[in-house]
């Protein structure tokens, strides 16, 4: 069976020529054009929460495999979610977000319940089985569900934090900075949650190089009226604020501070068995065609190897708006041909992942030779993306271009007609070999690494030369 899908009508890529270099030869490339990396604060490049929209696919397409993500998973306490995925790969070599087309159902269906965008929440503690159907095709998920009836212990950091991390409150551009913004100043992506809490309800105002606060103490929260609190007035626009509007009135995150407040504004340390370690993504790397979307599952591991979906609670942003946008809750749309990175933040850690947007898949890629492990590198990027390189370059080109990028100098003559003459089938290598056992060589690179290492003095000066040869 086959999805007929609307096509795409995106112009054409703008491409410009790249010259690989590699022991086996020159080839010229043609790839899309990479625009300049930029970055974007909540609003520009991180847009409202969505679910999936409907996808879209330029030609009629046919799945050849269908994989769900994750295979298994555990949900622990009263409000643990798990998202998941369904991915299909298609016949024209591009795989596609397709769990908006998936059917979701839970056997047994007693101890949890799934939406149509493929979230299951926990009802009761046992083991179930997630069965997802595409076009035809089934497969499977298994989920064990403990402790379904208690809640999630409260810290700090992962709550309160969270929260700052996930609005873009404490990034570099905002009260994460040196010298945070307005006078408060917080900790880069909730990295360390004692000062943040110490600024947060003592108050004061940030200097540098000390850790004296200046001006008058006065907290940014109100115990006697916590809706008074500056945690609460700035972010909801309710007095001016320099970052604009974080939160709406009517918002978990709000309620979360507020019922914070409310309690006393206690700091709590996350238990070690709720510390997470680590964060990982999925898919990735990912290649959308240019009406492509995919949703980001971010999972995190906590000590003691258990693991959970944060996909929720992170902060999302595009490096390259002209590339690709997406969601604060994952969701990354193709915008135009190009590379870029989406880069996730939970408090206290950072992982990205690489998007690639192309113009068109190609379906008969063909095979290329590969002699190293740079073609592997170099093939496999270009296989991903779906670009055919462009054949070996002539020996002339070759020896052209090796000897300028070995030693910076044009060939002898002499040189360019005994290598043309040649007959050996490994005479490239050969070149190569003997290049980098030249002087030449050793002058060149030793004069590069010195002018990048703003090297002085001739026993640096030395030591660079003595390390190239």
């Amino acid at each position: 069976m086959l999805l007929r899908l609307l096509p795409s009508t995106r112009a054409p890529a703008k491409r410009f020529p790249i010259v690989v270099v590699g022991t086996v030869g020159l080839s010229l490339l043609s790839l899309p054009l990479l625009f300049p990396e930029s970055t974007v604060r909540l609003g520009p490049g991180t847009t409202t929460r969505e679910s999936h929209p409907t996808v879209s696919i330029p030609r009629v397409a046919e799945i050849d495999s269908l994989r769900i993500v994750p295979r298994e998973a555990t949900l622990r306490g009263s409000h643990a979610l798990q998202r998941f995925l369904v991915i299909a790969q298609f016949d024209d070599g591009l795989e596609r977000d397709v769990t908006s087309l998936a059917r979701f159902s839970l056997s047994p269906s007693q101890y949890a319940e799934v939406d149509k965008s493929g979230r299951v929440r926990p009802l009761a503690d046992g083991e179930v089985t997630l069965e997802v159907q595409v076009d035809g095709r089934i497969t499977t998920a298994s989920l064990r569900i403990e402790g379904s009836g208690r809640p999630q212990p409260f810290s700090f950091q992962r709550h309160i934090g969270g929260i700052m991390t996930r609005r873009g409150c404490n990034t570099s551009e905002c009260h994460g900075s040196v010298k945070g913004k307005g006078g408060f100043k917080l900790s880069l992506n909730s990295l360390f949650p004692a000062d943040d809490y110490r600024w947060t309800v003592e108050g004061g105002i940030y200097q540098v190089l000390t850790d004296k606060p200046a001006g008058t103490m006065e907290p940014r929260i109100n115990l006697a009226q916590p809706q008074q609190s500056l945690l609460l007035l700035k972010p909801t626009f309710m007095v001016p604020h320099e970052g604009g509007k974080r939160l709406g009135r009517n918002s978990g995150d709000y309620q979360t501070i507020m019922d914070w407040i409310r309690r006393g504004a206690p700091f709590v340390e996350e238990k070690p068995e709720h510390k997470i370690i680590g964060l990982e993504v999925h898919p990735r790397p990912v290649v959308l065609d240019e009406a492509g979307s995919q949703q980001l599952l971010v999972t995190a591991l906590l000590t003691e190897g258990r693991r959970e979906d944060a996909t929720d609670g992170v902060f999302f942003r595009s490096n390259n708006l002209e590339v690709v946008r997406v969601s604060a809750g994952g969701l990354v749309q193709a915008v135009g041909p190009g590379e870029t990175a989406v880069m996730i933040r939970a408090p206290g850690h950072e992982v990205s992942v690489r998007f690639g947007v192309i113009s068109r898949p190609v379906t008969d890629y063909p095979q290329v030779p590969v002699r190293n492990f740079i073609d592997q590198s170099v093939f496999g990027k270009l296989r991903k993306f779906h670009i055919i390189p462009s054949g070996l370059s002539s020996d002339e080109e070759f020896l052209r271009r090796v000897c300028l990028d070995v030693t910076g100098t044009l060939p002898p003559a002499r040189q360019v007609r005994n290598f043309l003459a040649d007959r050996d089938p490994e005479k490239r290598d050969k070149l190569v070999e003997i290049l980098l056992d030249s002087p030449e060589y050793v002058d060149y690179w030793t004069f590069r690494f010195g002018d990048l290492f703003r090297v002085t003095g001739d026993v640096y000066w030395e030591w660079v030369r003595h390390s190239i040869a």
